[in-house]
């Protein structure tokens, strides 16, 4: 009787959107051009990118990312999870700062050769 009250119990809890937590990360390829279109720059990183890195988990706090390369002048950024980011030398985001919606793709300009980081905080 036990057992099938907690089954229940944790299918329930699943039905309703109760399941377990899971790891938040971001996802962000630097690169050190923008991509000319036939007469003019397009608004894209120029493939194939510089480097990929993904960040630690940040479901319980403000994460950052390694150095970016010195040539990065954009960063694409995916996040598995909704999120804040903000970018410097030493930064830590907070649920205040620019936000980004989970399962989507956002590019930024960064200054190539300043040793920026990108932080991530969640922001549900």
């Amino acid at each position: 009787m036990r057992r099938s009250l907690l089954a229940l119990a944790l299918a329930g809890a699943l039905a309703f959107g109760c399941a377990p937590a899971q790891a938040a990360k971001c996802y962000i390829r630097e690169y050190g051009a923008i991509a000319q279109a036939p007469t003019q720059p397009a608004q894209i990183g120029l493939e194939p990118g510089i480097t990929d890195q993904v960040t630690s988990d940040f479901s319980g706090g403000a994460v950052q990312s390694s150095t970016f390369n010195t040539a990065t002048s954009v960063i694409r950024l995916w996040c598995d999870t909704q999120a804040s980011f903000l970018v410097g030398t030493n930064p830590a985001a907070t649920a205040a700062n620019a936000p980004i919606a989970a399962l989507t793709t956002e590019f930024i300009g960064v200054t190539p050769n300043s040793a920026m980081k990108l932080s991530v905080h969640t922001n549900p």
